[in-house]
């Protein structure tokens, strides 16, 4: 089936219809005669698709039976139900359409970061860099449970990336992790209502973060225990009143707290590039200073995500809100370690 090489225009106003068309749905016929509809010509048809299949495969009812299309999707198409599992759907940047574009689409675009992780990689020419990207929640759940292959571009594109960092001497974390989680991981495990990964994900990318920088995960983990995640999921409003309060994933926490933020902003700054953090441990558990450089999956302190992550481990930690340092080239810096973390759908 041939590929999109883009999002023009046209298919943007041709989701806008698509759109508009589903949520004037009111019977499981109506959205049958709907998904029989979508064509494979277009990447935004084939995204309806897919998360249409997953829903369907688990809610079947007759013909005349009532459909309600906030059950599967969110009115802004921001967000929609794959299966039982919460996840982004187009969101500002057309994420579910991604995966059906040409490789020569994701091939351009890693190839454009590339350019720049050089110039960063100048301005930090005598420090330790390395470029995470962390997967979506919809990624985890294909390559966990649905194993559709529609991310194969994706893939490979990033392992483009993967050769491309290794010339100019910045390593690359991006799926590695994923697969060895597979056995301890359940469907049900991803039905919570925020679009971030379980705690235990961020351990696993933070522990091969800190093997490229020249630690090991396993000197230090003792320091650390799981707790409850008290926050509301940022997907709770999304769904409105069919969304639960299903308990977000598990923590990792420092046993002993030793974090005091010195400067910056005590939350998300307005807007969100404005945010940055200085934080300091009073008992850090390896020596150094560390710049992030990140989007929601770093985040600020009190989300206990890498920012965090980093912070409980090394004595300095400088959190700015600059998704893999694209939103401005960063200044200079006397970090030792410097984390450049996007999300994958902000790559592409």
């Amino acid at each position: 089936m041939p590929h999109a090489h883009r999002l023009d225009a046209n298919q943007i106003e041709r989701l806008q219809a698509l759109g508009a068309d589903f949520f004037r749905l009111s019977s499981f016929q109506e959205l049958h005669s709907f998904r029989a509809a979508l064509t494979g010509e277009y990447p935004v048809d084939r995204a309806f698709a897919f998360v249409l299949d997953a829903w369907t495969q688990q809610h079947q009812a007759g013909a005349d039976s009532r459909f309600l299309p906030h059950l599967v999707l969110t009115e802004d198409l921001s967000a929609g139900m794959l299966g039982e599992r919460p996840v982004i759907f187009m969101g500002t940047n057309y994420w579910a359409a991604k995966p059906y574009l040409s490789l020569e689409y994701c091939m351009d675009k890693v190839s454009q970061y590339a350019r720049h992780l050089q110039r960063v990689r100048e301005i930090y020419r005598n420090k330790k860099i390395v470029l995470a990207i962390i997967p979506e929640k919809d990624y985890i759940i294909d390559k966990h449970f649905l194993r559709s292959g529609r991310f194969q571009f994706v893939d490979e594109a990033l392992s483009h990336l993967g050769r491309l960092c290794a010339a100019s001497d910045v390593p690359l974390v991006f799926n590695e992790y994923v697969a060895p989680l597979r056995e301890y991981e359940a469907e049900g495990d991803f039905s919570y209502f925020d679009t971030h990964l379980p705690g235990r994900h961020y351990t696993q990318i933070f522990a091969r973060i800190l093997e490229t920088l020249g630690h090991r995960w396993q000197d230090i983990v003792q320091a650390f225990t799981m707790v409850e995640n008290m926050s509301w999921g940022d997907l709770q409003r999304k769904f409105g009143y069919i969304s639960t309060r299903l308990p977000l994933p598990m923590l990792l926490n420092l046993k002993t707290d030793s974090l005091t933020m010195d400067a910056g902003m005590p939350s998300f700054g307005q807007p969100l590039g404005a945010t940055w953090q200085s934080i300091h441990n009073q008992s850090p558990l390896l020596p150094g200073k560390a710049l992030v450089l990140g989007d929601s999956h770093s985040s600020i302190l009190a989300q206990k995500r890498l920012t965090y992550l980093f912070a409980a481990t090394f004595e300095k930690c400088l959190f700015y809100w600059n998704p893999g340092g694209l939103r401005q080239d960063p200044d200079p810096n006397d970090a030792d370690y410097v984390l450049l973390q996007i999300s994958l759908r902000f790559l592409l």
